[in-house]
């Protein structure tokens, strides 16, 4: 399917595309070998998952966000906004990924019983 010039394109077109053009850029994110690019691939990814209102991306952007930060304030908000997002969405790979990563940060931080419940959750 070809699409139509930009500026051609419906309201809804336009959402469908950026929407898309959200999830790939987190894709490629977390493919690369550079963080810093890393970075902004996904923060792009969140920005335009959020103008949109794609509740995917803005999720999966949210947990690869956490997953680079070392700052353990943002890691659990990141990973708590991601988790109550893929179980709006109803995804449950992203649920169970989310639990897992949230179950090691409470593990390296020393929370085994925390790390425990997140682990049998997932």
């Amino acid at each position: 399917m070809c699409l139509p010039p930009a500026r051609q394109r419906s309201d809804s077109t336009k959402a469908v595309v950026s929407a898309a053009r959200a999830y790939v850029l987190n894709l490629a994110g977390i493919f690369q070998n550079d963080v810093g690019r890393m970075w902004s691939l996904c923060e792009e990814s969140l920005r335009i998952g959020r103008i949109v209102g794609d509740k995917r991306s803005i999720a999966w952007a949210l947990h690869n966000l956490g997953s680079l930060t070392d700052d353990i304030t943002l890691k659990k908000q990141w990973y708590a906004e991601s988790l109550a997002l893929f179980r709006e969405i109803g995804n449950i790979w992203g649920t169970c990924w989310s639990l897992i990563e949230q179950a090691l940060m409470e593990s390296t931080c020393g929370d085994a019983t925390r790390a425990a419940a997140r682990s049998d959750e997932a």
